[in-house]
């Protein structure tokens, strides 16, 4: 019997395919009954240690929502311990956590990417959010949605993280570089909106060093736009951009793997084509992530990034600015703390979930340089004229479509940025490029059990 894609998102199936089977987790997990919150509301934090396992970096969000959780145990008569690994362990690291059984953890900080891996050691929030009606109706169904399974919720995601596009402001408002733009294009500079006008607007920005870039000669080469090409998720969460702006789809209804139609073939040739054909991107882009697009941006040294809005700079260089448009529709992304099922504490770390979620404190996560998820924030006038690209996000949420539901997305998005580096680096023919990956892919939901 084949499991369609439908299905599966409403049931959960296949979970632990890729760390950790799913006879582990049946054995460790499955069985074992909720424990009960309190549910009077009244629950004193007073003298509780309480404990988040997080991550460090790339970028500084995570420090932020550790800081607001800190003043709100501060502010309460608790304390809050952190338990950091590095970004890409988070996972595994819930995982090990969640196996164990470990009530020493009261919360994760949960990226929606690996919450169908992690769902199952996650108390669901739908009991407390029916017993205080918290606001959330600035916060889109499909940002919650990212953390709902079997009509459940399991967090209430505090911050942006969809992908747009990034541009330097200062450049395309420079006098200069519009009538430049004009005289060689015959229309108005203004950030791209199709995948044409990224490649024009981008070969009119790259330049070599000794040229002139708003009325100033450049010391080092500069390109219209920095991508990633590394083999990571955040170079697939761009990629995946290209594809559905193509018209493509990495997984049928069937959950096979279909990146390498002819959609897959247009989007990766253009995405790959910008470094290899038309050099229009930084030369490292295949050693290069998402921080390391993010530091092209930040120097100065690039007009445009597809990017997380989370890896955004926060301190570019002098006379650098930034804003940001929607663009090709992304993946909805967002991150979220959820509350372990195993805490003793779990009525405390609700009310400081819930307070992530107000507009006052989503407010301050925006000005402290974070990207918040409560729409009447992001078009905040006052926030808004100090961080303009928070205002795409808005559009950005609208245009974004449903996150698949399976526990090895997560894993596919890692597998699905290997042919931008064959291509680039290897030389590799885009279709056995798509190939390749295509069949490791298929391998992966097969072992899983996906496929009859």
């Amino acid at each position: 019997m084949t499991i369609s894609r439908r299905n599966v998102m409403r049931t959960g199936l296949g979970i632990g395919a890729g760390i950790l089977s799913s006879s582990a987790l049946g054995k460790g997990i499955c069985p074992i009954a909720a424990q009960e919150s309190t549910g009077d509301g009244g629950v004193s934090a007073e003298g509780k240690q309480l404990r988040l396992l997080t991550f460090t970096g790339p970028g500084t969000h995570p420090a932020f929502t550790q800081q607001i959780l800190s003043d709100w145990a501060q502010a309460h008569g608790a304390t809050l311990d952190t338990v950091t690994v590095p970004f890409g362990q988070l996972p595994n690291k819930i995982m090990t956590t969640i196996v164990a059984q470990d009530s020493s953890i009261d919360m994760f900080y949960v990226d929606s990417g690996a919450f169908p891996l992690v769902a199952g050691g996650l108390e669901p929030l739908d009991p407390f959010i029916e017993r205080d009606n918290p606001d959330l109706s600035q916060i889109g169904e499909q940002l919650i949605g990212l953390y709902t399974k079997d009509d459940q919720r399991f967090s209430i995601p505090h911050e942006s993280d969809t992908p747009f596009l990034l541009y330097r402001s200062d450049l395309f408002d420079s006098t200069a570089e519009q009538e430049a733009f004009r005289a060689a294009a015959n229309r108005d500079l203004a950030p791209p909106t199709t995948f044409d006008e990224l490649r024009e607007v981008a070969e009119f920005f790259t330049r070599t060093a000794g040229e002139t870039l708003n009325g100033t000669p450049l010391e080092d080469d500069f390109y219209g736009c920095a991508l990633a090409g590394r083999s990571y998720i955040s170079t697939s969460r761009q990629w995946e951009m290209f594809l559905f702006g193509y018209g493509g789809e990495i997984l049928d209804e069937d959950l096979h793997p279909v990146f390498n139609n002819q959609a897959g073939l247009d989007a990766t040739s253009f995405y790959t084509d910008m470094a290899v054909r038309w050099h229009v991107t930084q030369p490292s882009i295949t050693a290069d992530g998402l921080p390391e697009v993010n530091v092209w941006m930040n120097t100065g040294r690039a007009a445009m990034a597809v990017c997380y809005p989370s890896g955004n700079p926060n301190n570019p260089a002098p006379g650098v600015q930034f804003d940001a448009v929607p663009w090709y529709s992304a993946t909805e992304k967002a991150w979220g703390i959820a509350i372990s099922r195993f805490s003793q504490n779990k009525d405390i770390v609700w009310e400081m979930i819930k307070h992530l979620s107000e507009a006052e404190t989503q407010l301050r996560f925006g000005e402290m340089g974070a990207e918040p998820t409560r729409s009447d924030v992001l078009s905040n006038p006052e926030l808004v004229s100090k961080r303009p690209l928070l205002k795409a996000l808005v559009e950005v949420h609208k245009r974004s479509r449903p996150q698949i539901q399976i526990p090895e997305i997560s894993y596919i998005w890692d597998l699905v940025s290997q042919p931008i580096g064959d291509v680039i680096a290897n030389g590799m023919p885009v279709q056995d490029a798509l190939d390749k990956t295509v069949n490791q892919v298929d391998d992966l939901l097969k072992n899983a059990g996906y496929y009859a």
